[in-house]
């Protein structure tokens, strides 16, 4: 995963367009197990995964889903482009 990320970022994608489409690609799976909208439980880490998560939740509250997001860590220990998705 890490080198399919470096090979991204030199190539000019940021890491916050990562976290969107990794964000917007969990929530279609999710919406392709369970096609009509339910409730999502989010438990985000501190770091940029967690990010994907919260972006993952937020395309899923648009879709109709009753969203419940919680992080594992304080918002001061979270990465900066983590605390962007709050």
């Amino acid at each position: 995963m890490r080198a399919a990320e470096n090979s991204a970022f030199a190539k000019g994608i940021s890491a916050e367009a990562l976290m969107n489409t990794a964000g917007a690609g969990i929530a279609c799976a999710v919406q392709q197990f369970f096609p009509q909208p339910g409730r999502c439980h989010c438990f985000a880490g501190k770091g940029n995964n967690g990010g994907d998560a919260l972006v993952a939740a937020a395309h899923l509250k648009r879709a109709g889903w009753h969203t419940d997001v919680h992080l594992s860590f304080s918002e001061a220990e979270c990465s900066d482009l983590l605390r962007k998705k709050i």
